[in-house]
């Protein structure tokens, strides 16, 4: 029974020394309690706009590049305008210089008579403005000149008693001529209106008396080639054609005839 009681006091002893132990112990604090957070949301991305992509004008279509005119006629025999230019610029009557300059060609002398060949041409009228010319100013020289047949100024006893000017034509300035533009001389000449055309042998001239101006000229309206011949065509708008031929001779353009065609 003693031990008993004893035994009781021991285990009393214990457990108030364990209680004293756990008081003198601060108790651990409360866990503060945790703030609740919500998730934060994900923010909702605004919907992605795509660029509006501003529209690229239409292009315009681009035009088929227009042709260059073509000068070829629809004939292929048909000079084109750039070969009639360069024959019409070969033949001009009257060479302009400048504002107040110009000389007359001596081509133009072709162009005062119609022939089938150079040959036959008319010499009075291819003499008549002859442009390569000088007045005759000696009185020996006119007195000469008034002894030719057929001399119209008998009465004319002088160089001042002249009603117009007498000029002089060297045969070597017209041969030139006749040489350049249709490769003949005065001396294969047939004789057309020879027996109006006056020379005197000792001075190796031509004279004429011409006060007025009135060369001969000829602008073709079109031509044609035929090999080494060209054809230029001058319509005279009354049903008459004016035809000038030619030949390439040795790299030079030859007259070969000048008729007029009236049909």
């Amino acid at each position: 029974m003693k031990k008993r009681t004893i035994a009781m006091i021991l285990s009393t002893l214990l457990i108030l020394t364990v209680v004293a132990g756990c008081a003198s112990h601060p108790a651990d604090p409360a866990p503060t309690p945790t703030e609740t957070i919500e998730p934060t949301a994900e923010p909702t991305p605004a919907p992605t706009t795509e660029p509006t992509a501003t529209p690229e004008p239409t292009p315009e279509p681009t035009p088929e590049p227009t042709p260059a005119p073509t000068t070829e006629p629809a004939d292929e025999n048909a000079l084109t305008e750039e070969e009639l230019a360069e024959f019409n610029e070969m033949l001009v009557t009257i060479v302009n210089m400048g504002e107040e300059d110009a000389y007359v060609s001596d081509v133009s002398c072709f162009f005062t008579s119609y022939y089938d060949d150079p040959k036959d041409l008319n010499l009075r009228n291819f003499l008549r403005y002859y442009p390569y010319s000088e007045p005759v100013t000696d009185e020996a020289e006119f007195d000469e000149i008034k002894k030719l047949d057929n001399w119209p100024f008998p009465e004319a006893e002088s160089l001042e008693k002249m009603p117009v000017p007498v000029h002089r034509m060297l045969r070597e300035d017209v041969d030139t001529t006749l040489i350049r533009y249709a490769g003949i001389t005065t001396a294969d000449l047939s004789g057309v209106g020879a027996e109006y055309v006056y020379y005197l042998e000792e001075y190796d001239a031509y004279y004429n008396y011409t006060s007025d101006f009135g060369p001969g000229t000829f602008q073709a309206s079109h031509g044609e080639r035929d090999g080494y011949f060209v054809t230029l065509f001058n319509e005279s708008g009354h049903g008459a054609t004016v035809v000038l031929r030619l030949e390439l001779v040795d790299g030079c353009w030859l007259i070969r005839s000048y008729t007029l065609d009236e049909n």
